[in-house]
């Protein structure tokens, strides 16, 4: 399960995430949809562990990794994979 509560992000003075809280099941599909600029890879960065987040939590089976590092995330089980256009 991933759970995120009240995450915020910003560069500068720009809000890209603002509060976002968000819990997924294990088993569960979800999609993240929005226009361009919306703060989508913003929040894949922040659970993957590239960005970290100025303000919330984000938890992996009740763990709390907020602040780890995106190759340990990787050793919990949480990975990503990048689209490249073919």
């Amino acid at each position: 399960m991933i759970e995120i509560k009240d995450l915020f992000f910003s560069i500068g003075s720009a809000k890209i995430l603002d509060g976002i809280s968000l819990k997924i099941s294990n088993g569960e599909t979800v999609g993240i949809i929005g226009p361009n600029g919306s703060g989508k890879t913003t929040l894949f960065n922040c659970i993957s562990g590239f960005n970290i987040p100025q303000k919330g939590q984000i938890f992996l089976n009740n763990k709390n990794i907020t602040t780890t590092r995106p190759f340990l995330r990787a050793m919990l089980g949480l990975g990503r994979v990048f689209q490249n256009p073919g």
